[in-house]
């Protein structure tokens, strides 16, 4: 995302759902990427994800969720606005939503 132009904060790994939710209110936040490796309670992250899609669109944002869990459970259905498979889907999404147009391709020297 930061090739696209956005400024990114990186909150860090095992980051508490309330933690998230104070950074959100604190900043003009138009995206929250989550991505999720291990749940603890499915019934748990459910409620999380419909409390951080309730707040991020409060601020007029998007929720994606995607990940290592994503890949290997199709029967827990967080609330989002997209769960993303890849990296790749998650910029088209983004780039769809926001009307975005890819960054600048960085030049690099050639070798000899």
């Amino acid at each position: 995302l930061e090739t696209e132009g956005w400024k990114v904060h990186f909150i860090g790994a095992n980051t508490p759902i309330d933690t998230l939710m104070t950074f959100i209110r604190s900043k003009k936040v138009e995206l929250v990427c989550l991505s999720v490796s291990i749940l603890n309670s499915q019934a748990d992250f459910v409620a999380a994800t419909r409390r951080l899609k309730t707040l991020t669109h409060s601020r007029g944002g998007k929720l994606v969720i995607g990940g290592h869990f994503v890949e290997t459970t199709s029967d827990v259905k967080p609330a989002c606005d997209f769960i993303a498979h890849s990296t790749t889907e998650m910029l088209s999404y983004v780039r769809d939503v926001f009307q975005l147009k890819p960054g600048p391709k960085k030049k690099f020297p050639r070798r000899s």
